[in-house]
């Protein structure tokens, strides 16, 4: 699937930051971008930070705590 829409640099490494490798994060990020913004639309930083939320990554001991 082709969404035409393009993502700056910035915005770009800002949310490989927020998904930290996980694979499941990007997909839901990716298709969330896709939904929300209109074909032709270059996504900026500040259209990340308003519809993404940062993922935190737990050990099973962290959460046992």
């Amino acid at each position: 699937m082709k969404a035409n829409l393009t993502i700056q640099p910035e915005a770009l490494n800002y949310l490989c930051e927020l998904i930290a490798g996980n694979r499941g994060a990007l997909e839901m990020e990716t298709d969330k971008i896709i939904n929300f913004f209109e074909p032709g639309t270059e996504i900026s930083i500040s259209d990340i930070r308003s519809i993404s939320a940062a993922y935190e990554v737990y050990k099973i001991f962290d959460v046992a705590e």
